[in-house]
């Protein structure tokens, strides 16, 4: 396994940790502000898990089929996850997008 697939791997963890936490804390809100009963809270958590399940497997062949290739993010002109410049590369001009490069043929 690369760095990168390690690095994407642990980074999906993370991810996965901090929602696990955040969910689990607004459980634990709600429940202890007497808003919602625990079933209720337990309920709506698995009700959000099992949607998001649903979605993910009925969009896994459009995700395997962009797996790999670079998040382009509108509004940046590089593929995210990119490093930034730094020293003798700082004054370095962007690489330019497929946007901005083509051209329209006359």
């Amino acid at each position: 396994m690369s760095s990168h697939s390690v690095h994407q791997f642990v980074s999906r963890l993370d991810f996965w940790a901090d929602d696990a936490a955040a969910t689990a804390v607004m459980m634990y809100g709600r429940t202890y502000l007497a808003a919602h009963w625990l079933s209720d809270t337990v309920e709506g958590a698995l009700v959000g898990g099992g949607i998001g399940l649903l979605l993910w497997w009925m969009f896994e062949p459009l995700l395997d089929r962009d797996r790999g290739r670079p998040l382009r993010l509108p509004w940046r002109s590089e593929p995210a996850g990119r490093a930034e410049p730094d020293g003798d590369d700082a004054n370095a001009p962007a690489p330019s997008s497929a946007a901005t490069s083509f051209t329209a043929a006359s």
